[in-house]
C-alpha cells in the first residue's frame, strides 16, 4: 500500500505547476489533499479537477495570519494534516546581482524563505505532538549550483536547502521526515510570472532541458517513500555539483593547521 494511501496532504503554491502536480500524484495515490494558493479561484478549479479529498483554500505565505486561519480551516476539514510540502515560490529576476532591484529581491525572500519559514512554524508543533509526519520543502537546483542572473534566487534556494537539512535533523527525534525537493527547469509558468514581476529573461535557462511537472514529481514521490533527505529530478546537473563538491574539498587541503 501506498505511504500517501489515507494520509492528508497541505500543499502551497498548489494551484498550478509543480505544485498542481504534486496535489494530483497525491490524490492519485490515495491521499487527501489541501490546495492553498494565494489564487482562490484558481485554486478552486484544481480541486474541482480533483473531485472528493480536494480542498481549496486561499493563503498568502508571507503572512503568518494567513497560513493560521488556512490552517485551522484545514483541520476543521480533514481532522488532521499528515504531510507538509512548502511548494509555493517565484522564480528568478533575471538580473545581476548587483543590479537586483531591491524590492525584487526582497519579494523573493519573503516568498522563497519565509514563506517556508512559516509553514514549518505553522505546523511543526503539530507534526512534533502526533510523533508523525512529513515535511517537503521545494527548492531547485539553483540551491545547488550558482548561475548568472540568479542571485536572489539562488539566495534563497540556497536558504531552503540549509534550512531543510537543519529541519532534518531537528524532526528526526520526533518521526517527522524531510524531504528537500531539487528539481531543474521544469514547464511551468515560473518564468513568465518573473517577467511580468519586471524580470528579464535567462539565456542560460532556454537552453537547458525541460521536463513535465509530473515527471518531476515522480523523483520526489519516491524520495518521500524511501524517505531521502534530497530528491532531484534532472541528473545531467549530476556532474556540476560533483565539481562544485570537488572544489570544495579541495579548499580543505589548502587550510592552515594549527
Amino acid at each position: 500500500m501506498s505511504y500517501f494511501n489515507g494520509k492528508v496532504a497541505f500543499i502551497t503554491g498548489a494551484a498550478h505547476g509543480i505544485g498542481f502536480a504534486i496535489a494530483r500524484r497525491f490524490h492519485g495515490l490515495g491521499a487527501s489533499v489541501v490546495l492553498a494558493d494565494i489564487d482562490t479561484a484558481a485554486a478552486e478549479a484544481a480541486a474541482n479537477a480533483l473531485g472528493e479529498r480536494a480542498l481549496p483554500l486561499n493563503l498568502d505565505v508571507t503572512c503568518r495570519e494567513s497560513w493560521a486561519t488556512a490552517k485551522d480551516a484545514a483541520l476543521a476539514h480533514f481532522d488532521t494534516v499528515d504531510i507538509l510540502c512548502n511548494n509555493a515560490g517565484i522564480g528568478p529576476d533575471g538580473f545581476l546581482l548587483a543590479d537586483v532591484p531591491p524590492p525584487m529581491y526582497h519579494d523573493i525572500m519573503r516568498v522563497n524563505v519565509d514563506g517556508v519559514f512559516n509553514g514549518i512554524h505553522t505546523f511543526g508543533g503539530h507534526f512534533r505532538a502526533k510523533q508523525a509526519g512529513y515535511i517537503v520543502n521545494v527548492a531547485s537546483m539553483a540551491g545547488h549550483l550558482g548561475s548568472p542572473q540568479m542571485g536572489a534566487y539562488t539566495a534563497s534556494k540556497f536558504a531552503v536547502v540549509g534550512l531543510s537539512e537543519v529541519l532534518q535533523a531537528e524532526m528526526e527525534p520526533y518521526n517527522v521526515g524531510v524531504t528537500v525537493f531539487c528539481p531543474g527547469v521544469v514547464n511551468t509558468q515560473l518564468g513568465e510570472r518573473a517577467l511580468e514581476r519586471g524580470g528579464i529573461s535567462i539565456p542560460f535557462l532556454e537552453l537547458q532541458e525541460t521536463m513535465e511537472p509530473e515527471e518531476a514529481v515522480g523523483e520526489l514521490i519516491n524520495a518521500i517513500e524511501s524517505e531521502r533527505l534530497y530528491a532531484f529530478s534532472h541528473a545531467n546537473f549530476q556532474l556540476h555539483v560533483q565539481a562544485r563538491m570537488e572544489t570544495v574539498l579541495d579548499a580543505f587541503s589548502h587550510k592552515h593547521e594549527f
